[in-house]
């Protein structure tokens, strides 16, 4: 009697394990996830495309107006310019503290960006970026030269510039000069623009509100290529390889 007792209790637990249990949602309706799988998919890629060192703590980019008209920008954000923009030669020191002409890179093709060391987010992803594209580019790499232009002349010296570009790439080319009527000179020659949020100078860390992208010199020294801020590197590198095999 004892035996079937135990026999009957075990079979009822073996039905009961048997049995499926349904999904209760705490909420009326299952619940949904907003961000589609191709904008999470996009934005794996976009770090992915950022140097190691980099990429485990980029800050979310503040959107920045495009300055330069782009009236041929193509969905990939590359805006061609036929015939390109002149550019009157302009001198600024380098890294080095040596007084560098713009025409000294005639003869090269030249991708320019704006900004400043102490940018929280645009500028580190610029250079990141353009690291990133002059490893892609691998020996091609050498018909061309990367410069940052700083905008901050007050804060960035010489010795703040090489420091700064020293963590991407040492063979970047940083330039600067602490006369702002110079700087703006040479910035309205790229369409672009900037503003030192520092009334009276007083202030020892301040913002810059300043034109993003990157922009292509030819070897006749104007410029004939914007890159909106944000294109991603790859697409940079390969249009790159079109003009230089071109």
């Amino acid at each position: 009697m004892l035996k079937r007792f135990f026999l009957i209790i075990l079979g009822l637990l073996f039905i009961a394990g048997c049995t499926p249990t349904e999904t209760v949602y705490i909420t009326a309706t299952p619940p949904t996830f907003n961000t589609p799988a191709p904008a999470r998919m996009a934005e794996v890629d976009h770090l992915s495309s950022t140097p190691s060192f980099y990429a485990s703590n980029l800050p979310t980019p503040t959107p920045q107006p495009t300055i330069p008209p782009l009236p041929t920008a193509n969905l990939e954000g590359i805006a061609i310019y036929d015939p390109a923009n002149s550019v009157e030669d302009f001198m600024l020191a380098n890294q080095d503290g040596e007084m560098i002409h713009i025409d000294d890179f005639i003869g090269k093709y030249v991708l320019l960006s704006f900004g400043y060391t102490h940018c929280p987010d645009i500028c580190p992803l610029t250079l990141a970026h353009m690291k990133r594209v002059k490893n892609l580019l691998g020996d091609d790499a050498s018909n061309i030269t990367f410069v940052f232009i700083s905008v901050d002349g007050a804060r960035d010296t010489p010795e703040r510039l090489k420091e700064y570009l020293g963590m991407f790439d040492p063979e970047f080319i940083g330039l600067s000069t602490p006369e702002d009527v110079i700087m703006r000179d040479v910035v309205a020659q790229y369409r672009a623009t900037y503003t030192i949020e520092n009334s009276g100078g007083l202030l020892k860390e301040y913002p810059v509100n300043h034109s993003a992208g990157m922009f292509l010199m030819n070897p006749e020294g104007d410029w004939s290529r914007f890159y909106v801020y944000g294109t991603q590197p790859n697409i940079i590198a390969r249009d790159l390889l079109s003009v230089l095999n071109g």
